[in-house]
């Protein structure tokens, strides 16, 4: 389980690059792509649920009929015996809606199976209220959680050693950063006066929005903003801009003509932006909206210009300085 459909594709890419796994035994669930398969008897093969008659098949047939991987081994007495990987989304597991009949099909795959591991990507999140039910619905031997920051603002932390169990392991950073595993960083804060005009303006306002508008738009911030981008960009260097509030992000990105990625973005979009970003040496800055904060692989950043933020949260700033570790 992770957190976005972009860290389904990179958690998928990187179980085939680590392990011997044949590509049809590890799936895929999320809103755009939903890997599951039907046995036919007509025909003795598995049909995919989006091959004509796939679907129908799917709703009638019973749960150990539905697989979720393209090969495997028949069902021994009603009992599902095939063994593979599937990856998806805390959302996809845990939505309480009504669901379409594609997504109800591959549920029922999911909840009449006993899985031998549960590993959840950035388990902090496990505790919130929507995601809590992951770990009933999904029956399985054992679970690993695996986080940077072990941190919640709510104080539900403690909840996941119930949820999911104790903590096994922890790492030191500054140990990490000692023995040379990850890049020794370092933070500087930039202090932007606001322009006569806009701090006059947000003197005048009541309104908290308006006023995280002014700061954030600020010209003077706008401004040391480009001067920093550009003076990493010729020195080689690939930066990533963080803002949460998205018309702040898209006026800086727009602005400077660079690449954005937010809420909105399309997945196949968002992974065109990343692969540009790590492979098109003309890309060398990216703008972010909080979906950038949490299980997005971009080892080829390592520079962060964050103009706001989630109110200086702990765990954001923790997670947004682990995209340039």
């Amino acid at each position: 389980l992770c957190t976005s459909g972009v860290s389904v594709t990179q958690w998928r890419n990187e179980f085939l690059r680590w392990t011997d796994l044949d590509p049809k035994c590890v799936g895929r669930f999320t809103a755009q792509t939903k890997d599951l398969w039907v046995d036919d008897p007509a025909t003795g093969r598995r049909v995919h649920l989006k091959e004509d008659g796939g679907l129908a098949r799917a709703r009638e047939a019973p749960d150990h009929e539905l697989h979720l991987w393209e090969s495997g081994d028949a069902p021994v007495g009603g009992r599902v015996r095939e063994g593979g990987v599937l990856v998806t989304t805390f959302h996809m597991i845990g939505y309480s809606g009504n669901r379409g009949a594609e997504s109800e099909a591959v549920m029922r795959a999911i909840s009449s199976r006993e899985w031998g591991l549960l590993l959840l990507d950035e388990v902090h999140v496990a505790p919130a209220n929507t995601f809590r039910k992951v770990v009933e619905v999904v029956k399985a031997h054992a679970k690993l959680g695996l986080t940077a920051t072990l941190v919640r603002e709510d104080g539900k932390i403690e909840d996941l050693f119930y949820l999911i169990g104790p903590k096994l392991y922890e790492a030191n950073w500054l140990d990490l950063q000692n023995q040379g595993s990850i890049a020794t960083v370092k933070c500087q804060d930039v202090w932007c006066p606001m322009t006569r005009e806009f701090f006059a303006e947000y003197l005048r306002t009541d309104s908290k929005a308006k006023r995280l508008l002014l700061y954030a738009l600020n010209p003077n911030k706008m401004r040391n903003c480009e001067i920093l981008m550009r003076e990493h960009e010729a020195r080689g260097d690939k930066i990533i801009v963080f803002s949460d509030n998205i018309l702040t992000l898209e006026t800086y990105a727009r602005r400077f003509g660079r690449l954005m990625i937010h809420g909105k973005t399309s997945e196949a979009e968002r992974q065109q932006v990343l692969t540009k970003f790590r492979e098109d040496e003309r890309v060398r800055t990216i703008f972010l909206s909080a979906v950038g904060d949490t299980s997005i692989d971009i080892p080829a950043a390592n520079v962060i210009i964050q103009v706001n933020s989630h109110f200086g949260a702990r765990r954001q700033e923790a997670q947004r300085l682990g995209r340039i570790l």
